[in-house]
C-alpha cells in the first residue's frame, strides 16, 4: 500500500468511527412527552430545555418532563412559539386573548386590552427582556398588565408592509412587496432611508426583532439583517451559506449573546460578520 492509499485509509476509518460514536436518544409519549407533534424545542436563561407541543408545553431538566396545559394556567395546549429571555421567563405564542410567560414553574398571564380579542403572534419581537407579539397589521406591547395594541400605518394598502420597531430612532419600517423596496421611518414618519432589497420576504419564513439593533427577515431560501443603528442591510443566500437544501420555517435567535438560526434539520451560529 502506497502512501496516498494509506491516507486514504486512515482518514476513511476516522470518519466512519466519529460517525458511529454518535449518540442519539430519541423521545417520545413513551418517555413522558405529551405529544409526538413537536413545534419548536429551545433552551431557557437556566439551561432547562422546552418543547412546545399541540398539546402542551413541556419543560426537560435532563432526566424527566414537566407538562404544563391548561390545567397549570396556559389559555390553550396548542403552543407553537416561544421567546426565552435573559431574566429566566419562557414567553409562551399561541392563539388566544391571553399571553404570558412560565418563570419557577408559574404561569403569568396578561389579557389584551380589548376584552376577548384574540392575539395571533405570527411574528414576535423582543429587546432584551421585553416581548413584542406581532400580526401582519397589529403590534402588541404590555402596559399595565395589558396587551396593547398599535395598529400598524396605512394597514389597509396590502401592497405595503408597516411593522412597529423599538429603536430611538427607528420607529417603522415599511416593505413594498410590489418594488422590495425598504423604507425606514422615525416616530414623526419622517422617511430616514430607503433600500432596495431582493429576495427578503417568504411564505416559509419569519420576521422579528432580535435586540436593540438588529432585525431579522428569513425565508427558505435568504436571511437578512438589518442593523438599526447604522441602517444596512445584510442578505444571504442559505444554500451556499449552509450547504442544506431543506430550509422550512428558518428562524433568527439569540442564545447566549450570539446570533443562531434554525430550521427543519439544521442550527448553524453566525459569525461577527452575521455569515
Amino acid at each position: 500500500m502506497n502512501l496516498k492509499k494509506l491516507h486514504i485509509t486512515i482518514i476513511t476509518v476516522l470518519i466512519w468511527s466519529f460517525n458511529f460514536a454518535q449518540q442519539y436518544t430519541n423521545y417520545s409519549t413513551k418517555d413522558g412527552l405529551p405529544s409526538n407533534h413537536v413545534y419548536t424545542i429551545l433552551q431557557d436563561a437556566k439551561g432547562f430545555m422546552w418543547f412546545l407541543t399541540d398539546k402542551g408545553m413541556v419543560k426537560y431538566n435532563g432526566s424527566s418532563f414537566k407538562t404544563f396545559t391548561t390545567k397549570n394556567g396556559l389559555p390553550i395546549n396548542d403552543v407553537w412559539e416561544a421567546n426565552t429571555t435573559p431574566d429566566g421567563k419562557i414567553w409562551y405564542m399561541c392563539k388566544s386573548p391571553v399571553l404570558g410567560y412560565i418563570e419557577n414553574n408559574s404561569i403569568v398571564s396578561f389579557p389584551n386590552k380589548i376584552k376577548d380579542n384574540i392575539i395571533n403572534p405570527t411574528f414576535t419581537s423582543q429587546v432584551g427582556d421585553s416581548i413584542y407579539p406581532a400580526e401582519a397589521y397589529r403590534f402588541f406591547s404590555l402596559v399595565n398588565n395589558k396587551w396593547i395594541a398599535e395598529t400598524n400605518i396605512d394597514a389597509k394598502n396590502t401592497k405595503v408592509d408597516w411593522i412597529k420597531i423599538k429603536h430611538n430612532k427607528v420607529s417603522n419600517i415599511a416593505f413594498d412587496s410590489k418594488t422590495e423596496k425598504l423604507s425606514l421611518y422615525d416616530k414623526n414618519l419622517n422617511k430616514l432611508k430607503s433600500i432596495q432589497t431582493i429576495n427578503i420576504y417568504g411564505k416559509l419564513g419569519a420576521r422579528g426583532q432580535i435586540n436593540d439593533s438588529l432585525f431579522f427577515w428569513t425565508n427558505k431560501e435568504a436571511y437578512a439583517l438589518l442593523n438599526l443603528n447604522t441602517q444596512q442591510l445584510k442578505t444571504f443566500n442559505l444554500v451556499n451559506s449552509i450547504a442544506y437544501n431543506l430550509k422550512i420555517y428558518p428562524r433568527i435567535n439569540l442564545v447566549n449573546n450570539s446570533l443562531q438560526i434554525t430550521g427543519d434539520g439544521f442550527v448553524a451560529k453566525l459569525d461577527k460578520n452575521l455569515e
